[in-house]
């Protein structure tokens, strides 16, 4: 024990023993707790921390029970008190639960209840001094029991570590739960660890890159290390018997170094793991400090903080905070990486190779298949070694039989992925492999992301391994772009199985789509698909660097089909989203412009299920059913226009179904109707024109937690107004409630009648709305476009409670009048586009008139 451990020991001590109240030990305790977190600088706020507070609780329990003096006559009560989880591997962290364990050896009855009594002092104790502990009693018989039935409390007594006293009982439980561990069911033991990592990824997102990562639980996370480090020890406990997992060290950590002098893994992997497991231990110790509590998501709002104590700071366009998530995102890989070799080979060590002698099923030059699994009749680490082309193989094989590869495959890819290189890429038979992996339709995705997890991808498609680990600091997209891409694929293959698990009109439309695409138009989607973000984390127009490295890629492969679909497709990913979501559809101009973009009807199918796939890859709630009409909508009017060019001397004519506005007649001074769509309303309300209508309506709807998403604006020349939105319940893609619309006429009514004002109700809404805030994602702007009939204008800002109100109030105190309006709300903040002439209907072309609107609603949404 160090120096500094042994005055940390002495000052609990002191404190524990004293003849103080409970209460002032308990305050003094916690002055001592902070006074350790803050005596460590922030460079060591890693296993550092980690290690300083493990031996704080060591101390306050080991006090706590020398206090109470469990002994009869000078001699000890046989029983003990024993740490596990995080406690018992040495690896707490700041808000870490505190779980330990009494085990006691006793039989005859009066000894049983002296040791419960004990206990039961020791526990209220503890609590009463301030240690929110979790703790259990039983007996070493009950314990063997139990961990024979539970494979976690089986797992927490492997894990287990002595704290005080008796140690004969510790070593005599130890011992039995060993040597239950260690007879036949260790195997199953290990498989049954490392099957269940599987299971807990898919909670937790499937990939070691989201946008809002779980530190310990996800992939790549601390759970990952702890699997291995139950399952390792096991197997070592087994083989060997020269070693020892006690000490004060991170068990996780000593168990790889363990492994390394064992020649399990490869000693080239200690240094970056180490680097990784600090990494994360840090960053778990700066979410509990920044969160004040036991917090393990590294949600968005909380990243720059977390940033900001490593520090990393901003350099050029790089942004500090998406430096640490690089950075986050590596080491997890790192983590993920090391985990799987581990899982991979101690799985292949611990499964009988004589399961393979029935269901055997030869395949191609000596792989067999066998439990599901593709498998090498060999040594495949030397095979692959002699040939690298073997792993192309590989994943020709699985995508071929829709099969996994083998452990011992996977370890073999990963330990040889350095012989990917420059003859590796240039090989043309290799190439032409790889090429044929994109034919077998709706299996790219899923070799793909194999091929990434496994290291290779990138390794092969190095622009790819560009955007490895890219992030941009917003909300919008829930992976890094390199696992966007691959998430996008898997969301385009979704249209091509007919038992996909949609059931809305929008997503069979776009299974019809894309069942008229030929086999040749699917295969250039699936490459747009992949390659649409890869120009990212370069500067400049990422789909104008996109298209140049898509033919660089291209170039290498040999790719010899027509590619100006591809490109066309990797150039305009965006353009169709924004213009669904961004202009009124309505107007002929913005679709006429928008088809004779497209060119012709081919490259719109493929872009309009890019788009799909693209949104729906993003964020759980990015593809919704408005966004798929609106899409949908420009889709068909944009074909119905293309269609038209196809025949000679033909025109297009606008015909589509709108409402008739001359035939509505106004009954009362308001009439509001309510159409509900499976996620969403339609509301058209008809009432007298009148200064700041609009305004009002947009406030009363904010008032009533009415979320606007489009806004069709009609005056008819006998001064009665026809608004038509769309809208959902604020904070959900559902529908509007009774009680909301039943609040919303009343309300209007009275705001137009005068006797209630809006202002008011929207101040007052402000204190009672608690809404999750994001940080915009940049400063508000706003930006002026010439239409053929109105101006254009665009304004992307934070979102906040009330934001329509104020916007439209704005632009009629500016003496506008709003024609058409889409409303987009994103996570990160909102993008609305208004179509507005002045009020003697003229279009906005003064730039001297148009720095003045720009400067009077900045200055309104900044106060």
């Amino acid at each position: 024990m160090t120096t500094e451990a042994n005055e940390l020991n002495s000052a609990v001590a002191s404190i524990i023993l004293s003849a103080s109240s409970s209460a002032d030990i308990k305050l003094r305790i916690s002055e001592q707790r902070k006074t350790v977190i803050a005596g460590q600088p922030p460079e060591d706020f890693g296993m550092a921390l980690s290690y300083k507070l493990t031996e704080f609780y060591n101390a306050v329990i080991r006090a706590v029970f020398e206090r109470f003096s469990p002994d009869i006559a000078g001699k000890p009560l046989p029983f003990c008190i024993m740490a596990v989880g995080g406690f018992g591997r040495n690896e707490l962290n700041i808000f870490s639960d505190i779980d330990i364990n009494f085990i006691y050896s006793a039989r005859d009855f009066d000894t049983v209840n002296l040791i419960k009594e004990k206990v039961h002092g020791i526990v209220k104790y503890l609590w009463d001094v301030g240690l929110e502990i979790g703790h259990s009693m039983r007996s070493s018989e009950e314990c063997l029991y139990l961990s024979k039935q539970d494979i976690d409390i089986k797992t927490s007594f492997i894990e287990s570590r002595l704290l005080c006293g008796d140690v004969a009982c510790f070593e005599n439980f130890k011992t039995s739960v060993w040597n239950e561990l260690l007879g036949e069911t260790y195997e199953s033991y290990i498989q049954s660890r490392l099957n269940s990592v599987s299971l807990r990824h898919e909670q937790f997102g499937n990939s070691e890159r989201v946008l809002e990562p779980h530190v310990k639980e996800g992939e790549g996370g601390l759970r990952d290390i702890h699997i291995c480090y139950w399952a390792a020890q096991v197997w070592l406990m087994k083989n060997y018997s020269d070693f020892s997992f006690s000490g004060n060290e991170s068990q996780s950590l000593k168990t790889i170094k363990i492994l390394i002098d064992k020649k399990f893994l490869p000693d080239r992997y200690l240094l970056p793991f180490t680097e990784s497991f600090e990494f994360l231990h840090k960053t778990r110790n700066m979410l509990h400090r920044i969160s004040g509590r036991r917090n393990d998501i590294l949600a968005y709002p909380l990243q720059a903080k977390v940033a900001a104590t490593f520090p990393y700071s901003d350099k050029n366009e790089f942004p500090g905070v998406e430096q640490f998530m690089q950075d986050y995102y590596r080491h997890t890989r790192v983590i993920s990486n090391v985990a799987s070799l581990i899982g991979d080979k101690l799985r292949s060590l611990t499964l009988h190779t004589h399961s393979f002698e029935s269901g055997r099923t030869p395949v191609e030059n000596d792989f067999f298949i066998a439990n599901d699994k593709l498998h090498y009749d060999g040594d495949i680490l030397s095979g692959i070694g002699a040939s690298p082309h073997l792993m192309m193989s590989i994943f020709s094989y699985v995508q071929k039989y829709r099969v996994q590869p083998s452990e011992p495959i996977q370890y073999a890819i990963r330990e040889n992925i350095d012989r990917v290189d420059e003859s590796f890429r240039a090989s043309e038979v290799t190439a032409h492999d790889f090429m044929q992996l994109w034919h077998y339709e709706g299996q790219v995705a899923s070799i793909l992301k194999l091929m990434h997890d496994l290291g290779f991808l990138e390794r092969y498609i190095p622009e790819f391994g560009y955007i490895v680990a890219h992030y941009n600091y917003n909300v919008y997209h829930a992976y890094t772009t390199d696992e966007h891409l691959i998430v996008t694929l898997s969301r385009l293959e979704s249209l091509f199985y007919e038992d996909a698990v949609q059931s809305d009109a929008v997503f069979k439309h776009l299974q019809e789509i894309y069942q008229e695409l030929s086999l040749f138009e699917r295969y250039q989607l699936y490459w747009a698909v992949f390659l649409h973000d890869i120009g990212k984390s370069r500067g400049g127009d990422h789909s104008e660097i996109g298209v140049d490295l898509a033919k660089q890629i291209f170039l290498r492969l040999g790719y010899k089909d027509p590619a100006d679909a591809v490109y066309f497709l990797i150039l305009h990913h965006l353009t169709m989203e924004q213009l669904a979501f961004r202009r009124n559809l309505k107007d002929s101009e913005t679709i006429a412009e928008f088809a004779r973009l497209i060119q012709n009807r081919r490259w719109l199918r493929m872009l309009y299920l890019l788009t799909y796939a693209d949104m729906a890859a993003a964020r759980k709630n990015i593809w919704t059913e408005w966004k798929g009409i609106l899409l949908q909508e420009l889709f068909i009017k944009a074909d119905h226009y293309l269609k038209a060019l196809e025949k000679p001397g033909s025109a297009p004519e606008f015909d589509w179904e709108e409402i008739d506005y001359g035939s509505i007649k106004l009954s009362s001074d308001l009439q509001i109707t309510f159409n509900d769509r499976s996620n969403f309303s339609e509301i058209l309300v008809v009432t007298t024109d009148y200064p700041y209508r609009l305004s009002q309506i947009c406030g009363a709807m904010s008032v009533c937690d009415i979320g606007i998403f489009e806004a069709n604006v009609y005056t008819r020349k006998d001064g009665v107004i026809i608004d038509q939105f769309r809208v959902t319940a604020f904070g959900s893609d559902t529908p509007l409630s009774s009680v909301q619309k039943q609040k919303m006429e009343t309300i209007l009514r009275q705001v137009l009648t005068g006797s209630q004002e809006i202002e008011p109700q929207i101040e007052k809404l402000k204190t009672r709305w608690k809404r999750k805030k994001f940080l915009p994602s940049s400063e508000t702007e706003i930006y002026f476009e010439d239409n053929r009939k109105f101006t254009i204008i665009d304004i992307f800002t934070a979102d906040r409670i009330g934001l329509l109100y104020i916007i439209t109030r704005t632009l009629s105190d500016l003496k506008l009048n709003i024609y058409s309006a889409k409303i987009g709300t994103r996570l990160d903040g909102a993008a609305d586009c208004f179509y507005v002439l002045d009020t003697d209907g003229n279009k906005i072309t003064s730039i001297e008139r148009q720095e003045e609107i720009r400067d009077e609603i900045m200055r309104k949404l900044s106060s």
